[in-house]
Parts: C-alpha cells; sequence; structure tokens
C-alpha cells in the first residue's frame, strides 16, 4: 500500500474528527475531503483538512480543476505526488476559458455561476511534490493539482480576503452543478480512509458537535468548487 510521512498523531486527530461527528466528503474533482479540527477563533472554516486523491472516488462530469481560493494555504504530502501548475489568467473577450463564481448552496455544497468574462492562460510554473514534502498558494492564485497513484496531503488554511472563489471553465461546457460533495456512500468513505492508513476507526462516535459548526462537522470551504 506504500509508506506513509505521517506520526501516530494524524491518526488521532482522524478518529478524533469521527469521534466528534464530522463526515468525509467528496470535491467535485474526485478527492475525499475530512475536517480534522476547527479554527480555534471559532470560525466555521475547518483551518486543517485531510485530503485523498484516490481514482476509484466519484468526480463531477465535467473535470473544471483550474481555480483560485480565498485564502492562503499550505499542503504537507503525507503519501504519493502531487503535480502543480501555477497560471496567470488573462483577460481576453475571445479566450477559451470563462471565469465562474463559486457561490455557495448549503454546508459545503456551492453552485458555479458565470460571469460572462473570459480569459487565457499562461503558464507560470509547474512542480513536483513529493511524499514528506509541502507546498504553498497564495489566495487567488489559479491553479491546477494533480496526482500520481493514491495520494495524500494534509491542507492548512491561512489568511483570508474579502472575494468569490472562481473557477475557469471551457466556453464550450456547461459545469457539472449537480454532483454533491455530501450525498455519497459515507462508510465506504470511512473504509477508504482506514485503508490509506491502515487501521480501524472506532464504529460507536461519540454525539458532540462543537458550537457554531453545523450537523455535518463543517461550514463552507471558501474555495473554488
Amino acid at each position: 500500500m506504500g509508506t506513509l510521512a505521517c506520526t501516530p498523531s494524524l491518526t488521532d486527530e482522524i478518529q478524533e474528527a469521527k469521534d466528534q461527528g464530522r463526515l468525509p466528503r467528496v470535491h467535485p474533482n474526485g478527492f475525499l475531503q475530512l475536517d480534522l479540527r476547527p479554527d480555534p477563533a471559532g470560525e466555521r472554516i475547518a483551518r486543517r483538512r485531510l485530503h485523498i486523491f484516490d481514482d476509484r472516488l466519484p468526480r463531477q462530469s465535467v473535470r473544471t480543476s483550474i481555480h483560485d481560493h480565498i485564502f492562503d494555504m499550505s499542503s504537507f504530502v503525507v503519501k504519493g505526488t502531487v503535480l502543480n501548475d501555477t497560471y496567470l489568467a488573462v483577460p481576453d473577450p475571445e479566450g477559451d476559458l470563462e471565469i465562474y463564481q463559486a457561490q455557495e448552496a448549503k454546508c459545503t455544497e456551492t453552485n458555479l455561476v458565470p460571469t460572462g468574462r473570459r480569459c487565457t492562460l499562461r503558464l507560470k510554473h509547474t512542480e513536483y511534490v513529493y511524499m514528506g514534502e509541502s507546498y504553498t498558494f497564495p489566495a487567488l492564485a489559479f491553479h491546477d493539482s494533480r496526482h500520481e497513484g493514491v495520494t495524500v496531503t494534509i491542507m492548512s488554511k491561512m489568511g483570508t480576503v474579502k472575494a468569490t472563489p472562481r473557477v475557469l471553465v471551457p466556453v464550450d461546457a456547461e459545469p457539472d452543478n449537480s454532483f454533491s460533495r455530501e450525498d455519497q456512500d459515507i462508510d465506504a468513505l470511512w473504509e477508504l480512509i482506514e485503508e490509506t492508513f491502515h487501521f480501524e476507526l472506532r464504529r460507536k462516535p461519540i454525539k458532540y458537535f462543537p458550537p457554531g459548526w453545523n450537523n455535518t462537522g463543517h461550514g463552507s470551504d471558501g474555495e473554488g468548487q
């Protein structure tokens, strides 16, 4: 199953998330998300999150993976390899990509809404990030992240800006707003986490929800899609 660059404390965090009633979900681009710990200041957006990239996971019908965030972020690669491309979006009325805004619908769900603004992309930087290494993205930086094999990262959110997350969609495509992050087989997602980390979670979670958190254990992601 491969090596994991983590300590037992990470599996403790995963167990704690389950005990406190937080549920894994699936991002529209096909990777598992699990909020590990809320922000100490009491914000509803988790500041530390587990991501598992596995091609067996469901995903939206139209890939719209070039996006930005409204927060600075860093990610540590626990397992596998991440390939990052960062881009400069150049306004262009004849461009082949349209800028969409990711508007909050409910809980962690978002709808992509067209802005009517087009752009073309200029590749700024490409990097491979391997197990045991970290990478960062500043807020509002367009990027695309891919993986090689089953890949696990821990993402940490830092400072936020007042903006709406953006996603780039080909002008001849319609984004798949029907995909639901939360309408998934939760038991199967927990099993995938166990398989990835080679440990068994306790089966009877404690019914506890931190103040300010909804019954899914998380709030809106504040990210593209």
